[in-house]
């Protein structure tokens, strides 16, 4: 289970580094044409998204999935002959790269052309490019995983405090919760 938590952590944190926060819903953002198949602006964004490290989250992704997949079906079936897992490992890593690599790409530039000018992407490239845009890039993986780390102690040191109060208040005015 928590192979699988990785590998969805590790999947978000790239993809976090690679949309930038005017693309989240409800963040403001340019009302801009869909302008994918421009050449000039797919080839800056499939830029965009190699410098960020977005175009490698197939292998990264498959690796993750392999290691939890095969670890799962050892220990759930000892005695399966090794070229079984060589097979696993194949087709997973065939079909996440074929899929996600060509896809999923198409589908990020699709969705970076409805929220950035050619001139924003352009804009991203030259800061991924700089000294303060790579170190976002490397940082990025560390800050999110203690970020998580912080969240999750955070909600359960103030969680059981929030359920104490809803009872409180709910017994306050007659009400029950089952």
């Amino acid at each position: 289970m928590k192979a699988r938590t990785l590998a969805l952590f590790c999947l978000v944190t790239c993809l976090g580094l690679s949309i930038p926060l005017g693309s989240v819903p409800g963040l403001p953002c340019a009302a801009l044409a869909d302008h994918h198949d421009e050449p000039t602006y797919r080839g800056d964004a499939i830029r965009l998204l190699e410098i960020t490290g977005s175009t490698r989250l197939a292998t990264d992704l498959g690796s993750s999935v392999n290691s939890s997949y095969i670890g799962q079906l050892r220990a759930s079936n000892p005695d399966v002959p090794p070229r079984t897992f060589e097979i696993v490992e194949e087709v997973v890593d065939t079909m996440l790269v074929d899929a996600m690599g060509e896809e999923l790409i198409e589908e990020m530039i699709a969705i970076y052309s409805r929220h950035f000018s050619h001139d924003d992407i352009r804009g991203l490239i030259a800061f991924y490019e700089s000294p303060l845009g790579r170190k976002t890039i490397s940082a990025m993986p560390a800050v999110m995983g203690e970020s998580m780390q912080a969240s999750e102690a955070w909600a359960a040191r103030s969680v059981p405090r929030f359920q104490r109060e809803v009872e409180r208040r709910l017994a306050a005015e007659g009400l029950t919760v089952q």
